[in-house]
């Protein structure tokens, strides 16, 4: 009876994770459905759940009320929420690898720099038609760009490592170097351009799904699919080495060859989501902290539960953007409500997370 109840209790607490993030991800389906319906016309949320199964099957609307209505709740919220949910996934999950990969509480794409190396890139994509690599559309070469130049603080970190030891905190400080340089050349670029090319650039470094399509969203199922994959292939060495690299290297793990797997399916991910929704900050460094207190940090749990409650994040944040103030971008409302969450976080986490 005494082996039973352990075999239970080790089975919970080995799967708790898995089912939390079943769990939020199905509220953030549940929420995606009701935020069909927020919109400036009166709408219900069947009426608006009928209208995108109508869309979904090739229904044409026959008047323009009818046209209306299947163009901001199919063509626009459809999109919209499907964007916030991988976006946030995305997110949320590459903050959680990073942190124990690094074994550091503020890693997140954003605090490594790779946010903001990608929007560097797909900025000088848009604004001087440069592309790396030439004779590519103008979506591809944004891509492109903003994947190469998201590797930039990958790149910084191997060169220094290549010369002197880096430690997680070096890691982090050189994440942040590189941050401040891509976003002082973003801004001095911003001085070049039109007003409306600014609009449009400004909206990105702050993060907006508003401007989401069916064309995008394939790219940002394929963004999650390219970084939680590979990272949960990983998860059981990325739980050695967050115990120490002497420990990882006994048991025949190479800690710095996984750490640039890592980066590198971060920097994968992280570009295609900054080329449809900019830079949305928080959500990669808060989302691992408010799993760890559920699930713990085994990573087998930490990274869907992470990606399941970035979504949640992302999703209620653009869902409250829309209800109050409909011009304003989703990573407004995201710092609004992830900076006080942080903090009372951080001020219940017991020590022994870290």
């Amino acid at each position: 009876m005494v082996n039973q109840d352990v075999r239970r209790r080790y089975r919970w607490n080995r799967n708790k994770g898995l089912v939390f993030a079943a769990i939020l991800f199905a509220i953030a389906a549940v929420m995606a459905i009701l935020s069909l319906s927020i919109s400036q016309i009166d709408l219900g949320v069947m009426e608006a759940f009928s209208i995108f199964r109508d869309g979904m099957n090739g229904v044409k609307p026959t008047n323009f009320e009818e046209f209306l209505k299947m163009r901001i709740v199919y063509e626009e919220n459809g999109p919209r929420a499907i964007g916030a949910i991988c976006a946030g996934a995305v997110l949320a999950a590459s903050g959680a690898a990073l942190q124990n990969i690094i074994r550091n509480p503020l890693a997140d794409p954003y605090t490594l720099g790779i946010s903001s190396g990608a929007l560097f890139g797909m900025v000088i994509s848009v604004i001087f038609g440069f592309s790396v690599v030439p004779f590519l559309s103008d979506l591809d070469g944004q891509m492109v760009n903003a994947f190469l130049f998201a590797l930039v603080p990958t790149a910084v970190v191997i060169f220094i490592a290549a010369f002197k030891k880096v430690t997680p905190t070096m890691m982090i400080l050189c994440g942040i170097a590189v941050m401040y340089i891509f976003s002082a050349m973003t801004t001095m670029i911003k001085y070049t351009m039109e007003p409306e090319t600014l609009a449009q650039v400004y909206s990105w470094s702050i993060g907006s799904v508003s401007g989401l399509s069916w064309g995008s969203t394939p790219k940002l199922i394929a963004a999650v699919l390219v970084t939680v994959v590979p990272l949960m292939l990983v998860h059981r060495r990325i739980d050695i080495v967050a115990q120490g690299d002497d420990g990882a290297l006994t048991l025949g793990i190479n800690p710095n060859r996984l750490r640039i797997f890592c980066l590198v399916a971060v920097s994968v991910g992280t570009a295609i989501t900054v080329c449809y929704t900019g830079t949305i900050g928080f959500v990669g460094l808060v989302a691992p902290h408010i799993a760890r207190i559920f699930v713990g940090a085994d990573c087998r749990g930490l990274i869907p539960c992470s990606a399941a409650i970035g979504s949640v994040m992302v999703l209620g944040s653009d869902m409250a953007i829309r209800s109050i103030a409909p011009q304003l971008p989703v990573g407004v409302m995201v710092a609004l409500i992830c900076s006080p969450v942080f903090i009372f976080v951080l001020a219940r986490m017991k020590r022994s997370y870290w």
